[in-house]
């Protein structure tokens, strides 16, 4: 199957006398086979490239196109797209067989193909035994598998998932989108997921998009977004970041060092690109600040435990630090002896942890 491109994809939605850019000058590739996930606060622009993918919604600008085919001209019925929405859409007078069997009938395959067809995607989708069942009669995870189902039947060039678990509980999720993926794989269809979930879409994902905006900005496989987030916002979308103000001490070549933290302390790392001005903002995971008693020594910053949360393999600490409104987080493999809430602490890192931002774009 040939690859999935966007090429200066733009959408203007009017009301009135103003206008909403949903999509502004979208430029990426979903590659053959590619379980490519759509990631972004609400309002972004994602569902909006769904539906434009679709048919859906008509493009202001741009094209789209699947290999040499450019879908921007060929009406939705003729896209060979399978979709999956939100609210699962399944037909609640029909069952289960009929429900997948829809779109067999309505292209006028034989009744002996449309059986063989039926059967082999709900063995896929692992639901063999609820055929003669209603809609209303599954829980939520099985209605979605056979939305699924029903989307996989008539062997689609590209496969749409619009918040797919979103009806879900956080448990059957997770059990979800690893079905969805398992699926996915052995029907080796080209799929686009949209999601605003961001573990959803780390755990699922080949690669994703994160937006904001109307606008990419940036695209990787789930660990390069997490461990190298080219901008600000992307560093503070995907997972959990803690921000500091600091200042630029010198940039000698490509050797940067900055003064960051309550003791004014000054770390160095190489740059990757000029800063615009001498106050940027670091940027560190919880995972890589360090936590203890304010008697082993001076750290970057000094504060005071406000709480203190056991998540299982980690122990997690707020602390409020002098000239931050947010609380800043500390993960610890372990809960460090002679620290309770309400205790004065000190956290310090390692320079090779921090990330540097200048006017919201990496520079370190």
């Amino acid at each position: 199957m040939p690859d999935l491109r966007y090429e200066r994809v733009r959408k203007v939605f009017r009301a009135r006398n103003a206008e909403v850019v949903a999509l502004n000058d979208v430029s990426f590739v979903i590659f053959e086979g590619e379980l490519f996930c759509l990631l972004g606060p609400s309002g972004c622009g994602k569902t909006t490239l769904l539906r434009c993918t679709a048919g859906l919604e008509r493009l202001d600008g741009g094209r789209i196109y699947y290999g040499e085919m450019d879908f921007t001209a060929i009406p939705p019925f003729r896209r060979n797209i399978g979709m999956v929405f939100q609210n699962y859409a399944l037909y609640p007078h029909m069952s289960v067989y009929e429900n997948v069997a829809y779109p067999l009938r309505i292209r006028k395959l034989p009744r002996k193909e449309i059986d063989r067809r039926v059967r082999e995607i709900m063995e896929l989708v692992g639901l063999p035994g609820v055929l003669r069942r209603n809609p209303s009669e599954l829980s939520g995870g099985q209605q979605q598998r056979v939305a699924l189902a029903r989307a996989l039947v008539y062997q689609p060039k590209l496969l749409l998932l619009d918040e797919p678990l979103a009806n879900l509980d956080a448990k059957l999720k997770v059990y979800m989108r690893t079905e969805i993926r398992r699926i996915q794989k052995q029907a080796r269809v080209t799929t686009l997921y949209v999601t605003h979930d961001q573990q959803e879409a780390m755990a699922i994902a080949d690669r994703l998009g994160v937006m904001e905006s109307g606008v990419v900005r940036q695209i990787g496989t789930p660990d390069e977004i997490y461990d190298d987030p080219s901008n600000e916002f992307v560093a503070g979308f995907i997972g959990e970041m803690n921000f500091f103000p600091a200042k630029i001490v010198s940039l000698n070549g490509n050797e940067l060092v900055v003064e960051v933290g309550s003791a004014r302390k000054c770390k160095s790392i190489r740059a990757r690109a000029e800063p615009r001005g001498e106050r940027v903002t670091v940027a560190l995971r919880p995972e890589h600040l360090r936590i203890s008693p304010p008697t082993s020594g001076e750290g970057a910053f000094r504060g005071r435990i406000q709480v203190i949360q056991f998540l299982g393999k980690f122990v997690r600490y707020q602390v409020a630090i002098s000239g931050s409104e947010a609380l800043v987080e500390v993960d610890m493999p372990d809960a460090v002896p002679g620290l309770h809430e309400g205790a004065e602490a000190v956290l310090d890192f390692d320079s090779q942890d921090m990330l540097v931002f200048s006017e919201g774009e990496r520079i370190a």
